[in-house]
């Protein structure tokens, strides 16, 4: 690598290294050193990356856009403060750095405003809701927020990004099991004697939502809070209380939803199905697998959602002969079916 650097570090501005075992802190440092004008940079599941590697990262390549640290799991937040001096990033992945402090990202993140921060991934993080408070006062422009499994992450949170985050397009919080439907949508009296509502419909420009996990939700939060006019992708897998009721409720409120995921949703029969097949001209992709009260009813629909490519009807309450048929009906389709545990 040292060679391959070498030749090109005058014209060198994206490398990805990608679960490299040998990449030693020499080596780190020699890039650093070689590469001054790095502006995209991804070193993801380098095991051996430790504080002292990102300290020579942050002392050359301050003109970094773009830093890929997922699952560099010997990181603390000693390593981690120093990228507060990288003030032009504007995408960060931190996921799965779980010996960073809810502390340590705040000092490597909110030291000072950062407008031009657009994407963070702190997945799998030590994230609670003093660290979201904190955030959402520095990072005013941020588009992209996963935070998938941070299970510190309370209703609280879920408020402030409401109300702080304006600008998210896509926000993920998958596994958050401590949400409930008070954290998607809740009602209070203000400071002048106002009734208002802090709902996940403040994000007017949401596009992707990821809930799935969240088990403590149901019809009443999510009908209250997924009102997007522009919201295309929503994977709400796992939400054991949502019903027919709700989901054709979500339907009405959700124009262009292109693709949904909703496996393990056990509650969910052929009536609410049909109902979003009829309801949303966009939907493209269907996950319903494990969706054990749907029947062949539900694919004889199918057919009539012209847009529809890829439907995923495992361990549902279908028929081989009924597949046979859907398979036979459309040539469009990618159906997915399987019927039983292997």
């Amino acid at each position: 690598m040292e060679r391959l650097i070498a030749t090109c570090s005058e014209s060198l501005t994206e490398l990805s290294v990608v679960s490299c075992e040998q990449l030693s802190r020499p080596g780190i440092l020699f890039l650093c050193r070689s590469a001054p004008g790095l502006k995209v940079l991804n070193l993801a599941v380098n095991y051996p990356m430790t504080d002292q590697n990102l300290t020579s990262i942050c002392d050359h390549l301050m003109q970094l856009r773009e830093l890929n640290l997922s699952r560099c799991s010997l990181l603390t937040s000693r390593g981690v403060a120093d990228i507060a001096r990288l003030q032009h990033l504007q995408v960060l992945n931190l996921s799965s750095c779980s010996k960073v402090s809810s502390a340590g990202f705040v000092e490597a993140l909110c030291s000072s405003p950062r407008p031009n921060m657009k994407r963070l991934d702190v997945s799998y993080c030590n994230i609670d809701t003093y660290t979201i408070v904190a955030l959402a006062e520095s990072l005013p422009n941020l588009t992209h927020f996963d935070l998938t499994s941070c299970y510190l992450l309370s209703d609280d949170a879920v408020h402030v990004i409401c109300q702080g985050m304006r600008r998210l397009v896509g926000l993920r919080l998958a596994g958050c099991h401590k949400i409930t439907d008070s954290g998607l949508c809740r009602g209070e009296t203000g400071e002048e004697g106002m009734f208002q509502r802090t709902s996940l419909a403040l994000l007017t420009n949401l596009e992707d939502l990821d809930l799935c996990g969240c088990t403590h939700i149901s019809d009443d939060g999510l009908t209250l809070s997924v009102q997007f006019v522009a919201l295309r992708c929503l994977n709400l897998s796992l939400c054991q209380k949502l019903t027919d009721a709700g989901l054709l409720c979500i339907a009405d409120h959700n124009p262009s939803l292109g693709r949904l995921i909703l496996s393990k949703c056990i509650q969910l029969t052929d009536t609410g199905i049909i109902g979003i097949l009829r309801r949303l001209p966009r939907l493209h992709y269907l996950d319903v697998q494990g969706c054990i009260e749907l029947t062949d009813t539900t694919l004889q629909h199918v057919p009539h959602c012209k847009g529809l490519r890829y439907l995923n009807v495992s361990l549902c309450g279908v028929t081989l002969g009924a597949l046979t048929s859907l398979e036979d009906s459309t040539s469009r389709l990618t159906l997915i079916y399987k019927t039983q545990l292997w």
